[in-house]
């Protein structure tokens, strides 16, 4: 009887260990897999940004001053579009274009945000935002693309010559870029998944929500235009 006991006794705390292991097992992944998924969305909003900056430094490049107040042709918080002389210089375009030819027509840059996919966890959703930018380079044709996912539909802040706030076109001098990404991919702890705790604890659901909700990436760069303090 005694023995009965002990392989009883022995299994159950086997089993307790084993249970024990791939709760922790499940935790270690979970957590790999989420601070994986947001080094690829930091990664990503890294180059996003780095395309615009090198883009917005062009704003105004070899525009005639006579044309100096058309430059900032459409600016809001979701919208911008701006003149610059692409292909006046062969090194900047050449990578993407190939071998442009030169010529003194004022080239355009657009970059706007538009919602992409919205994603729902009961009765909360969450929207994306695709920033789409859009390039037409004289004799060359338009070329259009998404640069990247984001999570925020207000984009972009102008300021004038003193950094106070601006809507008039002819005024701006600096804009400023604000980009958020969220990672909707997350994975949730198992207890989120379960319908009755989403109905029954309130409160847990909106600690889950808030973890899932948090910026993965937040970057906000001004943009000075040496273009448009001529």
């Amino acid at each position: 009887m005694g023995t009965i006991l002990d392989l009883l006794g022995a299994q159950f705390i086997g089993g307790m260990i084993l249970l024990l292991a791939l709760v922790l097992t499940d935790q270690g992944v979970r957590q790999f897999l989420n601070m994986n998924s947001d080094a690829i969305v930091q990664q990503n909003l890294t180059q996003v940004s780095d395309i615009m900056e090198k883009d917005f430094r062009k704003m105004g490049y070899a525009i005639d001053e006579a044309k100096r107040g058309d430059i900032v042709q459409v600016a809001d918080s979701s919208k911008i579009r701006f003149l610059a002389q692409l292909n006046l210089d062969f090194d900047y375009y050449q990578s993407l274009h190939g071998n442009l030819h030169k010529d003194d027509i004022p080239d355009t840059i657009e970059y706007r945000v538009e919602p992409f996919h919205a994603y729902t966890l009961g009765d909360t959703t969450i929207q994306l935002y695709k920033l789409t930018r859009r390039v037409v380079v004289s004799q060359e044709g338009t070329e259009e693309m998404s640069v990247g996912n984001i999570a925020n539909p207000a984009v972009f802040r102008y300021f004038d010559q003193d950094r106070n706030p601006t809507a008039v076109l002819q005024a701006i001098r600096i804009v400023e870029i604000t980009l958020t990404a969220y990672e909707p991919e997350i994975m949730l702890s198992p207890e989120m998944v379960m319908e009755s705790v989403n109905q029954g604890d309130k409160t847990f659901k909106r600690n889950e929500l808030m973890r899932l909700l948090r910026p993965a990436y937040w970057r906000q760069t001004k943009l000075v235009s040496k273009n448009l303090k001529r």
